[in-house]
């Protein structure tokens, strides 16, 4: 990159572009989601989220607390990244298999797109 051996010549360009993918990408798992069944399923979607979100957060500052080279912070940056979901990925493979108007793929999607958000918050928070 430019800190290195400057192979990126744009390095601001190359973030741009990935922070809009990065929105087209949830936005278009958004669109994916019925409002009413969100209505419906919206609390159990949440709380399957933030499962999803604190459990890995939890799970690596459980396992950096033994190698000594790590501290809390490079904890929560790798258990923040590990706890996304890809909501694309998720309406895509629900949609593959004729689940995505059903209720369960509406929870998945539902959680899925509440565990993106909450994550790329974490992440932009650190």
């Amino acid at each position: 990159g430019p800190g290195g051996a400057d192979v990126v010549p744009f390095a601001d360009v190359l973030r741009t572009i990935g922070q809009l993918g990065l929105l087209l990408l949830v936005l278009e798992g958004g669109l994916s989601i019925d409002l009413g069944t969100l209505k419906m399923v919206g609390w159990r979607a949440f709380a399957v989220a933030i499962t999803g979100t604190a459990l890995p957060v939890a799970l690596t500052l459980l396992v950096f607390s033994w190698i000594p080279a790590f501290g809390a912070s490079e904890a929560l940056v790798a258990g923040t990244s590990l706890s996304s979901t890809a909501i694309g990925m998720a309406a895509k493979m629900m949609q593959d298999n004729k689940m995505l108007k059903t209720r369960l793929g509406q929870l998945i999607c539902s959680a899925a797109m509440i565990d993106d958000v909450a994550s790329l918050i974490l992440l932009a928070m650190i």
